[in-house]
């Protein structure tokens, strides 16, 4: 993939400040989209990870903590989110929850303890629906949206494929999701 970094960073200049709230009948017009294919999942979002502002916002169908593998490429993407949350970033992690007894929730619980001891927030969906987003949102300017689960396996072994969408006004309905998700106003 050559230098993702770099081509993230010349996709996304000019993002704006500006309110997300209001709708915009523009935003795909607005859009600058970069393709996230396979293992460069975490060399992309690990960047945009290190080099956010104000916030992260992660919505997780399945979220996997490796104790035991701490050299694991997803063990380190972990590593890298209570670094930034030790660092006093604002991180909210919104997890899916299916019966008590499913393993998905017990996975999801292990990776809700491990992050709440580091100072991110963590809430469940109910287990009426199930959420199966994957959804990282950076400074309410970047949304990373695919297949993509937070598993070794999924970003290193499957064949997956992601997109990370950049600016405001093509951002902000994704946003706007993730706050009624948080708030359970869905």
């Amino acid at each position: 993939m050559g230098n993702p970094a770099g081509i993230l960073h010349s996709a996304a200049p000019g993002m704006q400040e500006e309110s997300t709230r209001d709708k915009r009948e523009n935003a795909a017009d607005d859009a600058k989209t970069f393709p996230i294919i396979a293992d460069c999942y975490l060399d992309v979002v690990g960047e945009l990870i290190r080099t956010a502002k104000r916030s992260i916002d992660i919505c997780a169908y399945t979220w996997k903590w490796y104790a035991h593998q701490g050299k694991s490429a997803i063990q380190g993407f972990n590593r890298l989110i209570i670094d930034r949350a030790r660092q006093g970033l604002p991180i909210r992690a919104r997890l899916n929850h299916e019966s008590k007894d499913h393993y998905l929730t017990k996975e999801n619980t292990r990776t809700a303890s491990e992050l709440r001891r580091y100072g991110v927030q963590v809430k469940f969906d109910g287990t009426e629906r199930v959420s199966h987003l994957k959804m990282i949102i950076i400074d309410n300017e970047v949304v990373i949206l695919g297949s993509h689960n937070l598993t070794q396996r999924s970003v290193s072994l499957n064949n997956e494929a992601s997109v990370a969408i950049f600016g405001a006004k093509p951002c902000a309905a994704f946003v706007e999701y993730f706050d009624k998700l948080w708030t359970n106003r869905l």
